[in-house]
């Protein structure tokens, strides 16, 4: 019984440890993927701006 209730807080305290890693792996995937979203106009808007000045 001692055995699977270390190993239980073992697998708890790891869950915690996985929650804490993951909690700011998640914003910083959120915060980029927001930046990316953001930022996709305005290159798609220069790229254009470049082609057209290259062909010209």
């Amino acid at each position: 019984m001692i055995g699977i209730f270390k190993l239980d807080q073992l697998a708890g305290s790891g869950v915690t440890i996985l929650r804490g890693l993951l909690a700011p792996a998640l914003w910083i995937i959120w915060v980029i993927g927001a930046a990316i979203i953001l930022f996709i106009p305005s290159v798609l808007g220069r790229m254009a701006k470049i082609r057209s000045s290259i062909q010209h």
